[in-house]
């Protein structure tokens, strides 16, 4: 059996005029007919109503098909139409948007040599290839905005075309704003706004069990709001609409490329937003506003910039297996996301944990969900909110906030409180510290120092009592000699080591702790 390819060309051939050129003979023979052509022959093929013929059992002999395939009314169905995911959305311009509309017009009448109506598509009248990169490029250069050849492939009338690269230039999806509950403050000489609800599939909804758990200001102590407690039933919502997200939603669709431009957009937003978060981020959280603007959230900016560019850098390998004649065989090796990844963060540094976490799972093409500190989850909240206008699909991201499992010790003894409103402790400093005590074993997290004694010149003797602990986050070493610096480095049991200095991440660095049980374990 054989298909015709009456229907996939519609002409047999064409004559060659003196002046033509590889494009134009390219636009009057094979594009865009044969494009649109291909989609019909599929649709034969799918109805059962493809010109079949039987051929000859004999070599080299072959019955032509005379007659070319078409439809009742001799029509192709356009291939633009096909797999449309939504209609042209209706928008209202803006005077300003008019006016590069109209010099859209030009550019596609410059084109095209025809006038211009809103129905006019850019295929039907004569444009190829060559025509679809002369126009993305001169109307980016009208609306300064990125726009792709697939932007005219899927949108190949006039006024489909300028409602969707309007829609771009506006952030990509002209419903930018999302609705919540929502917590307006007058704080830092600037008014904040931000959600209290559960981030579910792109949505901000309540706790299915009503339940809210109080936020504190530490410094102040406070009330700034309640955020709703998140339920297993929640959870589960969330994990489902992750799942969904990862294998059958948009995220599944898009390019890597597309996915990097998601990022960086979500970046630039976080950006534009930098004061708010940093704000929110030192009443929620406790740290000084400067350290927040810089550090906390100039940070998290870089970490989505960084795994932005990466999108489309995570690639395979081709190995060499043997060279053997004839085969010469090889192995490709392909790397791809895992899917759904749980997350959770710690109560200081909130926004930098979370993008630490986020942003490399993202750029890899996983969903995820991610339960913030108890006592600092605002940020993570206001940031679904500009993921959503970043144009990030339902799903990929869902914050669920909410309390941990009720367990530990009631702390007894410990640094003196200061006498001032605010959850501030006196620095506590102990001396003559041994191995085995408690406090030399266990993780303070507070303004807390210890002070141990060790032989001068017992390298051997200081590693070993350093590899003693459970932990292996970061270590670090004061010395001159730094022989003795890169002896230390080489063999203490740590993710990071800091020479001669206090900390200092770098975004574009995992925290890997070496002594969790599981080396996936990412700080």
């Amino acid at each position: 059996m054989k298909l015709d390819t009456g229907p996939i060309l519609l002409q047999e051939q064409c004559d060659v005029l003196e002046e033509d050129t590889v494009d134009t003979l390219y636009k009057r023979f094979l594009y865009p007919v044969g494009v649109s052509a291909v989609a019909r022959a599929v649709d034969l093929v799918a109805d059962g109503s493809a010109p079949k013929l039987i051929q000859s059992e004999k070599g080299g002999h072959l019955r032509p098909h005379a007659q070319q395939a078409g439809t009742a009314e001799g029509k192709m169905k356009n291939a633009a139409t096909l797999d449309q995911i939504t209609k042209q959305v209706e928008i209202e311009y803006t005077p300003e948007e008019k006016n590069l509309i109209e010099s859209v017009r030009d550019i596609w009448e410059a084109i095209l040599s025809l006038d211009i109506d809103d129905d006019t598509d850019f295929f039907a009248a004569g444009a190829g290839s060559m025509d679809v990169v002369r126009l993305v490029e001169e109307v980016k250069d009208v609306f300064k905005t990125e726009l792709e050849n697939d932007d005219v492939f899927m949108a190949p009338t006039f006024s489909e075309f300028c409602s969707n690269v309007v829609q771009k230039s506006r952030g990509g999806n002209v419903q930018a704003e999302i609705e919540y509950r929502a917590i307006e403050l007058e704080v830092n000489k600037m008014k904040v706004r931000f959600p209290c609800q559960l981030f579910i599939n792109g949505e901000f909804v309540d706790a299915e069990n009503g339940k809210s758990t109080p936020t504190i200001n530490p410094a102040t102590e406070e009330l700034i709001c309640d955020v709703q407690c998140a339920s297993k039933n929640d959870v589960d919502k969330a994990v489902e609409a992750a799942k969904k997200a990862f294998e059958s939603g948009e995220w599944s669709k898009i390019s890597a490329r597309e996915r990097g431009q998601l990022l960086f957009r979500l970046a630039d937003l976080m950006q534009e937003h930098k004061e708010e978060l940093a704000t929110i981020e030192s009443i929620d959280s406790g740290a000084v506003y400067t350290l927040a603007l810089k550090t906390h959230v100039g940070m998290s900016i870089e970490t989505w910039r960084y795994f932005a560019g990466w999108t489309d850098k995570i690639q395979g390998s081709t190995i060499p297996v043997s060279h053997a004649r004839p085969n010469r065989n090889l192995s490709f090796t392909k790397k791809e996301p895992i899917g759904v990844c749980g997350l959770i963060t710690p109560w200081n540094y909130p926004l930098m944990m979370l993008s630490w976490k986020m942003a490399a799972c993202l750029a890899a093409g996983n969903t995820v969900l991610i339960k913030p500190a108890q006592v600092s989850p605002l940020t993570a909240l206001k940031f679904a909110e500009l993921s959503v206008k970043a144009g990030i699909p339902p799903g990929v991201i869902n914050v669920l906030t909410g309390t941990g499992v009720k367990e530990g010790a009631k702390l007894e003894y410990g640094g003196k409180r200061l006498k001032r409103p605010g959850y501030f402790l006196e620095p506590t400093v102990f001396s003559n510290v041994e191995d085995h005590m408690y406090i030399a074993k266990e993780e303070a997290f507070g303004p807390v120092m210890i002070v141990s004694r060790f032989n001068n010149g017992d390298i051997d003797g200081v590693l070993k009592r350093a590899n003693a602990t459970e932990y292996g986050l970061a270590s670090g070493v004061f010395t001159k000699d730094i022989s003795k610096a890169l002896r230390f480095a080489e063999r203490v049991e740590a993710g990071t080591v800091l020479l001669t200095h206090t900390i200092k991440q770098m975004s574009r660095r995992l925290l890997v702790d070496l002594n969790s049980p599981d080396l996936e374990k990412i700080w």
